[in-house]
């Protein structure tokens, strides 16, 4: 009976933000902060390269705000940044392009907040002219912090009770995102004036040897060769050795002793 395959499960998009219950992203729709965390690969024509497209915005209505922001990476920062001025508030305030950038994603209810701080950018290509594929890493993600009225930046505690450093680099980016959360009617993009952020590189992934499975016999070509080239012409010695480099190239495959044959047909 043939048993069906499990399929693998698709990965989950690099580009999209912070997870979020259903009914808050449906509350977030329905007072009109239209923040959108998702990431786009797009293609340049004219100077035919690909790079990361995403949408700066949000605000606050009342207790909730919601607010994603954009910085760029050093040394080139963000290739284009374009402020959109737009009657509605609370929406996209300005559009980013650029080959790697960094996202700050912060969602308050009241005191309480979630941050989530991701770097994005391309990997290269399998071949020339293929679509690369988005890759992000998290620099901070911090759940169930406190933004209160008056204050720059939110404030996050460990399982031990102790408040959390953010790196200096990533302060502007906090507190500029924090501001827009707090913002009621926000009609701004509040990144524009932040200068490139200095990031570490990226560690890759170190090359794992061949695993060796055990119950394989591992043959050295080398002896195989020095076996056969020290075997001398002469009586037994010659035999002796042929006969050692043949076990070795090829091993022999037992046959059954004649006494337990015998005994079988009886």
């Amino acid at each position: 009976m043939k048993t069906k395959q499990a399929t693998p499960e698709p990965l989950r998009n690099s580009g999209l933000g912070m997870t979020m219950h259903g009914k808050v992203i449906v509350e977030l729709r329905r007072l009109g902060l239209g923040a959108r965390p998702n990431l786009t690969p797009v293609f340049q024509q004219k100077h035919k390269r690909w790079m990361i497209a995403g949408e700066e915005g949000g605000g606050c209505t009342g207790e909730i705000g919601h607010y994603i922001g954009f910085a760029g990476v050093t040394p080139e920062g963000l290739t284009v940044s374009i402020p959109i001025q737009s009657l509605i508030p609370n929406s996209t305030q300005r559009r980013v392009i650029s080959q790697e950038m960094i996202r700050a994603q912060l969602f308050r209810y009241g005191s309480s907040c979630d941050l989530l701080v991701t770097h994005h950018y391309l990997a290269p290509a399998a071949k020339e002219g293929a679509r690369p594929r988005l890759e992000r890493r998290t620099l901070f993600q911090g759940k169930n912090g406190i933004l209160a009225p008056g204050t720059k930046q939110p404030v996050f505690f460990d399982h031990a009770g102790e408040s959390v450093d953010f790196s200096k680099d990533l302060v502007p980016l906090i507190q500029a995102v924090s501001k827009g959360a707090m913002t009621p009617r926000n009609n701004r993009a509040h990144c524009i004036p932040l200068l490139p952020i200095t990031l570490p590189p990226i560690k890759k992934p170190k090359v794992e040897a061949t695993p060796v499975i055990e119950g394989e016999p591992l043959i050295d070509v080398a002896l195989v060769i020095a076996a056969t080239t020290t075997a001398t012409t002469s009586g037994k010695g010659a035999k002796r050795n042929k006969s050692a480099a043949q076990q070795i190239v090829a091993p022999q495959q037992t046959v059954a002793p004649v006494e337990v044959a015998a005994s079988s047909a009886v």
